[in-house]
C-alpha cells in the first residue's frame, strides 16, 4: 500500500487555492480572509442580496479560514 506525503498533500492544497483563486478572478466573485468575531452571514449578506434581486444563482462570495490561533 502507498502512502500519500505531506509533500504531495501540500501540493494538492496549493494547486486547489490557486484554482479557487483564479475561479474567483476570473468571475469578479470577492473573495477575502474571515474577521474574527464578525457573523459570517452578516458580512455577505449584502452580496447575497445583490444576486437575489438580479434573479441570479451561484457563488458570490469566498471567505478564506482565518488561521488564527485561540
Amino acid at each position: 500500500m502507498k502512502t500519500i506525503s505531506k509533500e504531495v498533500l501540500r501540493q494538492r492544497t496549493d494547486d486547489y487555492h490557486r484554482w479557487v483563486e483564479a475561479f474567483a478572478k476570473k468571475r469578479k466573485i470577492p473573495m477575502e480572509w474571515a474577521e474574527k468575531g464578525v457573523r459570517k452571514e452578516d458580512y455577505v449578506r449584502p452580496h447575497l442580496r445583490r444576486m437575489e434581486r438580479r434573479n441570479q444563482v451561484g457563488v458570490y462570495f469566498i471567505l478564506k479560514p482565518s488561521t488564527s490561533s485561540a
